[in-house]
């Protein structure tokens, strides 16, 4: 049988979905497949896919929307796929036969109000339509399972719940190298709380600025809070943290790759997630894993990741945060303990495990057990 995947991802900075399907590919390297062939179907060449994949590349001058939905039909059905897999929450309109999709998250129907019109015009409606028309539909949380259900009206007996994990890239080991990233980013020696993540209105960043000033105020701490991760809202995060009196303290940083990013967690004192809602909270088991302690709201989805291994804000008003980063800063004994819970938690969740579990799902809608509906 013949496995055709929607890799596009691949083709642009690697982050969310991208970083996904990479790690279901680097697994599968490591293993006999139940398929024949497998096929990469990108606008441009992939660099770092191992040999066993075969690539078909083309359609680069076809406006995106026109090679999502009719460049890669056509390509499907031109290779004979058995099954296509979208990894990317979307499955090409054009496409008529067996599909297996990811869908990662429902915020868009959820909370419209985080996104801009223009991808609430575009993708919703998108979303919607490949969580109807796909075989099977996987996601990472029991918390995203629910939402699907609630929100695109699909019957539970088609999701399929996989977990994600964090690279091997993070782990706790000895930094011999945490000098290189303060140097690259110019952080100095006072000690790190870290956040990881897309700037959005969910993940309460001005509150947290906020939050942080009343602990250099009241607390009198030498900490700094560098916040990493791109910034599609413009949220003006030098003019907030002069507002509160903190302009030296507070340090942005845009995308990191993940040698650095993993030498982050390792290098910063507490993690810091103070989201709403997510659909798995990928960075809270990236720095469980890297044995630092980390700090989140209490959230479903976030408990189904962290458990106890985790100390939770009630809110993400600056007032609970602030109560949240004086209690794990300011004990150091609490710091330990999570940082141990948090590693054993973090070894509870594999990516070997889910991309064999991936597989088995793609095999199942290959082979027919289940029709598009």
């Amino acid at each position: 049988m013949h496995l055709g995947i929607c890799a596009q991802r691949l083709a642009i900075v690697q982050t969310g979905v991208a970083r996904y399907l990479a790690n279901l590919l680097a697994e599968w390297t490591q293993k006999p497949l139940p398929f024949k062939r497998v096929t990469l179907f990108s606008p441009r060449p992939l660099m770092g896919v191992a040999a066993r994949y075969s690539q078909v590349i083309g359609g680069t001058r076809w406006p995106h929307f026109v090679w999502e939905h009719l460049w890669i039909p056509l390509q499907a059905r031109r290779h004979q796929i058995d099954v296509l897999f979208c990894p990317g929450y979307v499955v090409p309109l054009g496409y008529r036969g067996r599909c297996v999709v990811t869908i990662h998250d429902v915020m868009q129907a959820a909370i419209p109000q985080d996104f801009p019109f223009s991808a609430r015009l575009h993708h919703a409606p998108l979303y919607r339509y490949s969580a109807r028309r796909a075989d099977k539909i996987l996601t990472v949380s029991v918390a995203s399972f629910q939402d699907i259900q609630s929100y695109y009206r699909v019957p539970p007996s088609r999701i399929v719940v996989i977990p994600l994990a964090a690279e091997a890239t993070f782990h706790p080991g000895r930094d011999d190298d945490g000098m290189v990233v303060r140097e690259r980013y110019q952080l100095g020696q006072a000690p790190l709380i870290l956040f990881v993540g897309k700037f959005s209105r969910r993940r309460h960043l001005p509150a947290l600025i906020e939050a942080f000033a009343r602990l250099v105020q009241q607390n009198r701490v030498p900490h700094l809070l560098v916040l990493v991760g791109v910034n599609p809202l413009h949220v003006p995060i030098e003019q907030l943290a002069q507002n509160v009196g903190v302009g030296n303290r507070v340090v942005h940083i845009g995308y990191v790759p993940n040698d650095d990013l993993a030498r982050l967690y390792r290098s910063a004192d507490v993690f810091i997630y103070p989201s709403e809602m997510e659909g798995f909270g990928l960075p809270v088991l990236e720095a469980m894993a890297s044995g630092t302690p980390v700090i989140t709201l209490r959230r479903p989805v976030l408990i189904e990741v962290a458990g106890d291994a985790a100390w939770y804000a009630e809110t993400g008003t600056p007032a609970a945060l602030h109560a949240a980063m004086e209690a794990v800063v300011g004990d150091n004994a609490l710091r330990e303990e999570l940082r141990r819970k948090g590693l054993e938690r973090a070894h509870a969740f594999s990516w070997a495990g889910t991309a064999q579990r991936t597989l088995e799902v793609l095999l199942q809608v290959a082979s027919g057990a289940q029709s598009c509906q």
